[in-house]
């Protein structure tokens, strides 16, 4: 795993935790460990599964550091098989489930810091649409502090067929925008059966999902300021949803 780029990490197949929290969270969520680095004293009374036994290196500092790529790595680095992706057929839907969608997010920060709000504030599942950041980067899996792994995740590759099954789940979709009949933030308090639209950081809203929107929500701020950070928004707007 030295120096090697996300994606071409994803194309083998891996996924790549750093610090003794994340690994613990990565084993804890049954990912498979392939091989594990650590300074002195890391990883000693790290708990793995039972017959499990990957390689593990003992390595000063530097050398951690050569083989992550950069000096940030909290002093233990772990390797995994990546999780599959799963369909949105795979998520337990329900007319009452609250679900955020990603559509075309793509800094990995900004995926991460979503769904480690999502798992914070008890949302039922993401749904990541195509052109999104990839969440299990090295960097969504830092900015989530592993939650990626224990959150329930769909990858869709068509908008408009998703939107019809979320519809005829019983789920009502929420656009986050800016539009001209948006709500405030609070109306979101105690809906039940929402999929909220979390749109690019630049574009917004692609039109497949401004078409199968049934309302908006916004988060008044003041005019400094023209818009917020979507990982910010996306948090306010979880915390408004699980009131």
């Amino acid at each position: 795993m030295a120096n090697l780029p996300d994606r071409d990490l994803a194309r083998e197949g891996i996924c790549v935790g750093e610090g003794r929290f994340a690994v613990e969270r990565m084993l804890a969520s049954g990912l498979k460990p392939l091989a594990l680095a650590s300074v002195p004293g890391m990883a000693d009374g790290l708990s793995l599964p039972d017959g499990t036994e990957p390689p593990l290196r003992i390595l000063p500092q530097p050398e951690i550091g050569r083989i992550a790529g950069y000096p940030f790595h909290r002093g233990l680095l772990g390797a995994f098989a990546r999780p599959v992706e799963r369909g949105l057929d795979e998520l337990s839907l329900h007319a009452a489930s609250r679900l955020a969608v990603l559509d075309g997010v793509t800094d990995p920060v900004n995926v991460g810091g979503i769904i480690r709000s999502a798992a914070a504030f008890g949302l039922d599942g993401l749904i990541l649409g195509p052109r999104c950041g990839d969440p299990y980067s090295r960097r969504a899996i830092r900015a989530s502090m592993a939650a990626c792994f224990s959150m329930p995740l769909a990858f869709i590759p068509d908008i408009p067929a998703s939107a019809r099954i979320l519809k005829e789940r019983g789920l009502a979709i929420w656009g986050a925008d800016l539009h001209h009949r948006a709500v405030r933030a609070d109306r979101l308090a105690g809906e039940g059966g929402v999929a909220l639209i979390l749109g690019n950081e630049g574009h917004g809203i692609s039109d497949p999902w401004r078409e199968a929107c049934d309302a908006y929500v916004m988060i008044p701020i003041g005019p400094e300021v023209d818009s917020l950070n979507v990982g910010v928004a996306a948090g306010i707007l979880f915390y408004q949803l699980a009131r």
